[in-house]
C-alpha cells in the first residue's frame, strides 16, 4: 500500500526527475521497489519519460497530467472565484494567462502548490494506497538508506513522518481564520517534543504557525482523505484559485499538529 510521488512542470525538468529518481532508486527504492507516480502540469511523451522509467526499473512508473489546462481550469471556477482570480492577475480576459505567468507568483508554482494542499489526496490514481513518499524532484539522496523510514511509519502507526522541522512559518491572519472555522480554534504554537508534533490551542492566536518542510515526508493517506482533513483542505484554499500561500506546508502540518499530534514524527529524532 505504499507509493512514492512526486511533480514537475513539463518536460523542462525531467533531467532534473531523472536525477533525483536514479538516486533515490539506488539509496532505497531498489530494494521494496515501490510504485512511483509523476505528476505533471504540462505533457509528456512517452519518448520523452522513457529514460527516466529504466532508471528505476523493475519499479513501476506512471506519469499523470495532473490538470485540464489552466484555461479550462480556469472556465470550471464558480464566477466568484474567477473574478477574484483575474482581478489578482490584473486582467480582464483569461486568455491572456499562461502558466508562466506572474499574478502575483508564477502561476505553473502556485498550481503545484495548490494541487499538493487540496487535489492530490483524493487523486484517483492515488485510491489504492495507503502511504505515501512524497519526494521533491530537486531532492537528491546522497547516500545508502540504512534504515527504512516507511517501515518505521507503519510499525508506529504515524500520520506524518518528516524531515526538518520547522521550516518557515504560515504567514497572515486569513490562515488562522481558515483554522479556526474547520477546527473551532486557532494554532498558537507547535513545537517538537520528544521528536514529535505538540501543539498548543486556543481561541485567538494569530501569529505564524510552523511549518513541516515539504519536500520530503511520508504521510498516511486514509488520514489525509479523512472527512475532517479533507474540509480543512477546502476551506484552507477556499476562494482563493493559485494562491502561493495556502500551500502543502500548511495543508499537512495543521491537521496533523491538532489532530494527532503524538502520530506525527520527526525522522531525525527517531534516529534516521
Amino acid at each position: 500500500g505504499v507509493v512514492v510521488v512526486t511533480k514537475l512542470h513539463g518536460p523542462n525538468l525531467l533531467l532534473l526527475l531523472e536525477q533525483s529518481l536514479c538516486l533515490f532508486h539506488h539509496a532505497y527504492n531498489n530494494r521494496p521497489l515501490y510504485d512511483i507516480l509523476v505528476f505533471t502540469t504540462e505533457p509528456i511523451s512517452e519518448e520523452e519519460i522513457a529514460d527516466t522509467r529504466r532508471l528505476v526499473a523493475p519499479a513501476k512508473l506512471n506519469l499523470i497530467l495532473d490538470n485540464r489546462g489552466l484555461q479550462n481550469e480556469i472556465a470550471a471556477l464558480t464566477s466568484d472565484r474567477r473574478t477574484k482570480f483575474l482581478s489578482r492577475c490584473n486582467v480582464t480576459s483569461p486568455e491572456t494567462l499562461t502558466w508562466w505567468s506572474e499574478c502575483p507568483g508564477r502561476l505553473a508554482y502556485n498550481w503545484q502548490a495548490e494541487f499538493r494542499a487540496w487535489h492530490l489526496w483524493k487523486h484517483p490514481a492515488l485510491a489504492q494506497y495507503r502511504y505515501m513518499l512524497w519526494l521533491d524532484t530537486d531532492a537528491f539522496s546522497t547516500k545508502v538508506w540504512d534504515r527504512d523510514p516507511v517501515a518505521y511509519m507503519i510499525e508506529q502507526d504515524l500520520v506524518i513522518f518528516f524531515d526538518n522541522f520547522p521550516m518557515g512559518s504560515s504567514k497572515g491572519k486569513e490562515i488562522q481564520e481558515r483554522v479556526y472555522a474547520t477546527f473551532n480554534t486557532t494554532l498558537c504554537d507547535i513545537v517538537l517534543h520528544k521528536g514529535h508534533l505538540q501543539s498548543k490551542t486556543g481561541p485567538d492566536c494569530f501569529k505564524g504557525i510552523p511549518l513541516v518542510h515539504g519536500f520530503f515526508h511520508i504521510t498516511n493517506l486514509d488520514f489525509y482523505r479523512s472527512n475532517i482533513v479533507q474540509n480543512w483542505v477546502r476551506t484552507l484554499i477556499g476562494d482563493c484559485f493559485l494562491c502561493r500561500n495556502l500551500d502543502d506546508q500548511v495543508a499537512v502540518t495543521v491537521p496533523a499538529a491538532i489532530l494527532a499530534p503524538e502520530r506525527a514524527r520527526d525522522m531525525r529524532s527517531s534516529g534516521l
